[in-house]
């Protein structure tokens, strides 16, 4: 339905994704997006349940990934601002955050010490917020001014898509396997296959004046 709408209309556009930079971060925005929200919505649940903490606890918690998005996205804006390697900055981005899921899985336990949760959250937040700032402007590169509109929407379409998706996976793994470390193990499986297609499938970086006659 969306491939035969008019592309300036379109919610996402199809036919745009036949440039590999476009698909390429929609699918990264997809994935990471997909993990963001298991960890957001599961990790409260369990800081109180399994770990026996209160939820003002497990709210200041919650806090901390939204600011450290905030300090992320400052940062990797005046990054790309100094410099325009896109595809460094995505892999980077993309390889932090997949490791700090990781290293979360690894010591993922109800007896785990909440200083060392606080410190992966942190990294993971900041990592997550400046990579979906990066996937945005990745995907503009090489559009006409015109088409960056419709390319934004649809990757934030892939962002709120991958929302909805991550909440019914993560429901559906508590229900399956009754415990909250198998959607962490889910998403880190996403954030993996993630991360590989990023890194290599990304085109390297177009010069200023390239992206100009584009």
């Amino acid at each position: 339905h969306e491939r035969n709408i008019e592309e300036d209309r379109c919610i996402f556009p199809v036919r745009m994704m036949k440039k590999r930079r476009y698909w390429v971060s929609a699918v990264g925005q997809f994935c990471m997006s997909f993990n963001s929200i298991c960890l957001i919505s599961y990790l409260p649940y369990f800081i109180q349940n399994e770990m026996g903490l209160s939820a003002t606890v497990s709210g200041y918690c919650s806090s901390i990934i939204y600011i450290c998005s905030a300090i992320g996205n400052v940062l990797i804006v005046n990054a790309l601002g100094k410099n325009r390697k896109y595809r460094f900055w995505m892999n980077f981005t993309v390889v932090g955050e997949a490791s700090m899921l990781m290293v979360l899985l690894a010591v993922l336990s109800p007896k785990m010490s909440l200083a060392i949760m606080i410190g992966v959250i942190v990294l993971y937040g900041t990592f997550a917020s400046a990579e979906s700032s990066v996937f945005i402007m990745g995907a503009q590169q090489g559009l006409t001014e015109k088409q960056m509109g419709v390319a934004t929407s649809g990757i934030t379409f892939a962002q709120s898509f991958a929302c909805v998706c991550g909440t019914a996976v993560g429901g559906l793994c508590l229900n399956l396997f009754g415990t909250l470390k198998s959607i962490f193990a889910v998403a880190a499986v996403v954030t993996l296959i993630s991360a590989i297609v990023v890194v290599a499938m990304f085109p390297q970086n177009q010069t200023y004046e390239t992206q100009k006659e584009s």
